[in-house]
């Protein structure tokens, strides 16, 4: 721990601290006297001057590029932690909040998750200019806060995150089919099929979800589309299949409720 320096923000009453930014005097007399192998700096909004935007790509990387001479200098890696954003389908550079501009910047990106499997999170090097990507790391966090290892994966930060927005959906999923199976049972069993539509939108549902969903009834065999008319007349319609259908009982097999013919003699 005696090789560990934290400068305290949380204490600096006097505000000395409150200089120590990306491209400050105090950030490169600090490396220069300490020349430390590792230098974390977390989050990366702390050490944005807070005249600098985020998104501005220009001002990013005025702010980011002394780092570099510096690190090569003293010998040291910058290890810069920022947040991801939530939007679906994303993957790369697109996966970083505030400012893109630092996947460009950096010479290596590692992307930290959860993975679907309960307590299992993943480092994975989604950029490296330096060398081929390894292995994504898999790893755990015991009781008492020690980081176990769990194995590796090909997986990508993209494939992980395309899971959980799949488990998440599925849920959603599953109600818009048991919706759209009673609309079709309440419409009479065939349905225009841009009616089926509007009636599953104004219930809520997505469209990429009830596209799903249909799509999943549909290779079930539970639904069918057709068309009638010709040409410019031609209307699309959905038919519910295999509804209400009951098998009959074999003769043989019996019942609980049927009388024995001993009991009628009597």
């Amino acid at each position: 721990m005696k090789n560990i320096i934290t400068p305290d923000f949380l204490t600096d009453k006097t505000g000395e601290l409150q200089g120590f930014k990306f491209g400050s005097p105090f950030v490169e007399q600090f490396i220069r006297h300490f020349e430390p192998a590792l230098c974390v700096f977390d989050p990366i909004q702390g050490f944005v001057s807070p005249e600098i935007q985020m998104g501005s790509r220009n001002a990013m990387r005025d702010c980011m590029a002394p780092l570099v001479a510096l690190g090569e200098e003293c010998g040291t890696t910058f290890l810069i932690i920022c947040h991801t954003n939530k939007r679906s389908n994303a993957s790369g550079r697109s996966r970083m909040a505030d400012s893109a501009d630092l996947w460009d910047i950096s010479r290596s990106v590692i992307m930290a998750g959860y993975t679907e499997e309960q307590g299992i999170r993943y480092l994975s090097n989604e950029k490296n200019n330096y060398a081929q990507r390894g292995e994504t790391i898999l790893f755990s966090i015991d009781g008492d806060g020690l980081v176990q290892h769990e194995g590796t994966s090909w997986k990508r930060d993209h494939e992980y995150m395309q899971e959980e927005a799949q488990n998440k959906a599925a849920p959603k999923r599953e109600d818009c089919k048991e919706f759209l199976l009673n609309l079709l049972v309440e419409g009479g069993v065939i349905m225009p099929a841009n009616e089926v539509d509007t009636k599953v939108k104004s219930a809520g549902y997505s469209d990429a979800t009830c596209k799903r969903a249909k799509s999943e009834l549909k290779k079930d065999g539970r639904i069918r589309y057709f068309q009638k008319g010709s040409n410019d007349n031609r209307v699309w319609f959905v038919e519910l299949l295999h509804h209400g259908e009951f098998a009959e009982l074999e003769q043989e097999l019996p019942v609980p409720w049927e009388v024995p013919p001993s009991a009628t003699q009597k």
